[in-house]
Formats: C-alpha cells, sequence, structure tokens
C-alpha cells in the first residue's frame, strides 16, 4: 500500500508540472447563431430576410440543380451584438474562418475593413466601433461576383458565396499574443534539428502591446501527449518588442511519423504582466524531418514514404461549401480507410478543423492557394495586373502563417493548370516561389501542370503533372505509356 501511494504522488506531481494553475484570460466566443440574411439589390420595402446559422452559402441548392450558371453576386449578413461590461478596457476582434470571395464587415454601419479571398481567415479589431450603451449591429456584405482581381479567376469547381465557415468574438486584455498578423495564431513553431536524443525547437510569437509597460514575460511550455512538461523558456519583453525569439530543446523527442504513428506535443506560449497571466495560445507540434528526391522519393524521418491518396474540394450535397465537422470527419474516416498516406487540398485552403484531422491521423497534406487555370474552359487563371499579384501574395502569406504549425502540412502549393495562352506567369511565379521560401524555408514547395513541356518545371521544388487518360480521353492504361 505504502508503495502504491508513493507512485501514485509521483504522477501527480509529473502532472502538476506543467500545469500554471491559472485561467487565460482570453475569450473566445462562436457566433454562427442568429443571422439575418438577405440577398442586395433587393428594393421591395420589408423585403424578407431569412433566418440563418453558419456556416452558410446562397449557393447549397442551386449548383446542384444542372445549371452552369448559378447565383454569383452580393449577401447580406446582420447579427446583434450584446456588449458585456466586462469588455471594458478590453479589446475585442472578429474572427471570420471563411467568407466567399470579398467581404466587407462593419458594426453600427461604420465600415471596418474588407477582406478579398473566400479560403483563408481573417481578423479585425472592433474595440473603438462598439456602443456599451446600446445594442450593437453587425453587418457583413459577402460577394461572389466573379473579379479579375481576386483568385481564383477560373477553374472547374464552383465558388460558394456567403460566410460558408465559422465566424467567432475574441476578448483580449489591452497586451496580448496578435490575432492581427495574418489571422494567425501568432505563434510559430519550428523544428531546427532532430537527433536520437533531442530536438531544437524554434518558438516565434508575435505580440501586439497597447500598453508596452515594464514587466511583460513570454513564457512557453512544451507538453507531451500525456500532458507532462518536456520544455520550458521565459524570456523578457521590452517596451520596443514587437515579437520574441526562443529556443527550447525536447529530450527524447518522439517523432511524427505520419498514419504509423501521429505523435503530437502542445506549445502553449503564455504572455505574463507583472508575473499575472494576460494571454494564452497553444498550438500542434509533430517533430518529424523529411526531404524529397528524383532517387529516393519522399523520405520522412528518414525512411521512405510512399505517398498516395486523394484530391479533395470542399462540397456537400444540400450544403454546399458550408460543411459541418461531421462532413470533415466522414470524408477524414473514408481517406483513411482507403490506406491513403497524403491528400491535396484543391485548389484553396481548406477548413483549420481538416487540417486538424490530418495532424490526428499522420495524413501528409498539399495545400494550395487558387491560383487555379481553366481547365477545360476558355479563359485564364492569371492576368499580370498589380491588383491580382498583390491579392496572390496575400493569399499566400495567409496560407502559410495560419497553417504554419500543422504537422501534417508538407507542401505548399502555388498554382494549378496555368496556360501559356494569354500573360506569361513564370516571372511571378518565381517571385511567389521566393516569397513562400522566405516564410517558410522548412517546407517543399511544389505547383500542378498539365503541360508536357518543361516550362514550369524549375518554379518550384517539385512539379507534379496531371494527366487524365480514361478521363477526358484515351484509356487509363497510357499513364503508363506516358510515365
Amino acid at each position: 500500500m505504502k508503495r502504491r501511494s508513493i507512485i501514485t504522488l509521483v504522477v501527480c506531481l509529473l502532472a502538476l508540472k506543467g500545469y500554471t494553475g491559472e485561467p487565460t484570460p482570453r475569450i473566445r466566443m462562436n457566433l454562427d447563431s442568429d443571422w439575418r440574411f438577405h440577398f442586395a439589390y433587393d428594393v421591395r420595402k420589408n423585403a424578407p430576410h431569412q433566418q440563418v446559422t453558419l456556416p452558410h452559402t446562397w449557393n447549397a441548392e442551386d449548383v446542384f440543380g444542372g445549371r452552369l450558371r448559378y447565383y454569383r453576386d452580393m449577401g447580406i449578413y446582420e447579427r446583434e451584438l450584446t456588449y458585456d461590461p466586462a469588455w471594458k478596457g478590453k479589446r475585442v476582434f472578429l474572427f471570420f474562418e471563411g467568407a466567399n470571395s470579398v467581404a466587407d464587415v462593419l458594426v453600427n454601419r461604420q465600415f471596418v475593413t474588407q477582406h478579398k479571398g473566400g479560403y483563408t481567415a481573417f481578423c479585425a479589431e472592433i474595440t473603438p466601433y462598439l456602443q456599451a450603451d446600446t445594442g450593437n449591429t453587425l453587418t457583413v456584405h459577402v460577394s461572389n461576383a466573379a473579379r479579375m482581381d481576386v483568385l481564383p479567376l477560373a477553374g472547374d469547381f464552383n465558388v460558394y458565396g456567403g460566410l460558408h465557415r465559422s465566424v467567432w468574438l475574441l476578448v483580449t486584455e489591452e497586451n496580448c499574443i496578435s490575432p492581427l498578423d495574418y489571422a494567425s495564431s501568432g505563434v510559430y513553431i519550428r523544428t531546427e534539428k532532430i537527433t536520437g536524443t533531442e530536438a531544437s525547437v524554434s518558438v516565434v510569437t508575435k505580440l501586439s502591446l497597447m500598453s508596452p509597460t515594464p514587466g511583460l514575460e513570454v513564457r512557453t511550455m512544451v507538453k507531451d501527449a500525456a500532458g507532462i512538461e518536456v520544455a520550458y523558456e521565459q524570456t523578457t519583453v521590452s517596451a520596443a518588442d514587437s515579437r520574441t525569439h526562443q529556443q527550447l530543446v525536447i529530450s527524447e523527442p518522439h517523432r511524427w511519423n505520419g498514419k504509423a504513428d501521429p505523435y503530437r506535443y502542445a506549445v502553449t506560449v503564455q504572455l505574463l504582466q507583472n508575473k499575472q497571466l494576460v494571454d494564452e495560445v497553444t498550438q500542434p507540434l509533430g517533430l518529424r524531418t523529411f526531404n524529397m528526391d528524383a532517387d529516393s522519393g519522399f523520405v520522412l524521418n528518414g525512411s521512405r514514404l510512399d505517398l498516395y491518396g486523394f484530391g479533395r474540394h470542399e462540397d456537400v450535397a444540400g450544403r454546399g461549401s458550408a460543411l459541418h465537422n461531421s462532413d470533415h470527419e466522414k470524408d477524414m474516416a473514408l481517406i483513411v480507410e482507403s490506406g491513403a498516406t497524403a491528400m491535396r487540398l484543391t485548389h484553396y485552403p481548406h477548413s483549420r478543423y481538416f487540417y486538424d484531422l490530418a495532424d490526428q491521423n499522420g495524413i501528409v497534406l498539399w495545400t494550395e492557394i487558387p491560383l487555379v487555370g481553366p481547365g477545360g474552359y476558355t479563359g485564364t487563371g492569371f492576368i499580370n495586373t498589380p491588383e491580382l499579384k498583390t491579392h496572390a501574395r496575400q493569399l499566400l502569406t495567409e496560407l502559410i502563417r495560419q497553417h504554419y504549425n500543422h504537422p501534417s502540412i508538407i507542401f505548399w502549393g502555388l498554382f494549378n493548370e496555368l496556360k501559356l495562352d494569354y500573360d506569361d506567369p513564370i516571372p511571378f511565379l518565381t517571385e511567389l516561389m521566393a516569397l513562400a521560401k522566405k516564410e517558410d524555408p522548412s517546407r517543399i514547395i511544389t505547383s500542378a501542370s498539365f503541360i508536357d513541356t518543361d516550362h514550369f518545371n524549375a518554379v518550384s521544388d517539385v512539379i507534379a503533372w496531371n494527366k487524365y487518360y480514361g478521363w477526358y480521353g484515351g484509356a487509363f492504361e497510357d499513364i503508363g505509356t506516358w510515365a
């Protein structure tokens, strides 16, 4: 009995080692319910409104009706927001997981922000727009109309309009880990080196400091899958700092090894002010090494891993792209059941929840921006204008920063099936490649072409060819002859 008590005490102490006992002051409130929706440009008096719950798209039915033309225009969402007196002296943000494809956000009829791009998140601070003594109205004008400055310009998939992913309210102290760095977590984790005995991990934290007073510190803890603290670092923040850079060492590292062993650590970053917790963010960490070459193929943690699987679009009959978590879970269950080891998320960033599922199930991911050619249709996926290029840079930066910490992501994708009969995209693709490497030097940059020449071969680290033998023409067996 005495021996059992000692063991129990040791286990409890180990469990408490990584526990601070402090509740996080950051509030994260879901705003998916109680929205009123109507189409824009309805000139009728007292035009009817539809009560909707997010995620929502107005194209949930018309795109499945066998028509090539579906509603691509503007819809308007509104809901009320009651001010909580506890928010006084704090900062309030709206976080949109996805609004397809251009969104203008207003609070109490005052313009707050515009975001272009339907598949990446965006975040805006609304603190100065809120009224403490009256109700507050949130209004979001969303348009999926085709535009030559918003990707995708083309493609053989539907652009579902609406608030097709969740919306959140974030409340923080005046000093916080920034949610405004391209709507990322504000925390960027990179594995610098792994050996059999230890792993070196770099953690960069972006801060948003409205009151940069003395006494600010960033405390970072790494916990294993059992919740035991395995690494720790604390850094003093000066008034001029907007970021911290910490190095942590994990002994006896347990690797994320695809489907065989998708092991993950949790990295918790805390902002302290005079020893009091003022903000906290937790992100996943999967320790792994990988490389790819013509002789070995894809190598994960020193062993060859054959990559085979599927391309996936986000759509479900009756809901379009307004997927529920259960839809993502069903897709992932089918992917795992099939024996697949990898997925290409076509042709845009997918829901954040699906990346979490890939991390948990050990599925290797290729994820990309919607710089997409027209496939077998007319038109082009790229035009050489400053507006479009600025937009593409924005989307690539958002993609990488928002999903930086997912161990499942091995490949960042630049484009799919661009053609050569319009503006030459090569100079700009070369620029995007440099941007991707600057944002994340650790991952493999890829792209996909259906052109049999070497025109695009040198743009990215690796190139993939989309061949459609047995689909658009020829026989399936012809792939062997081509290869």
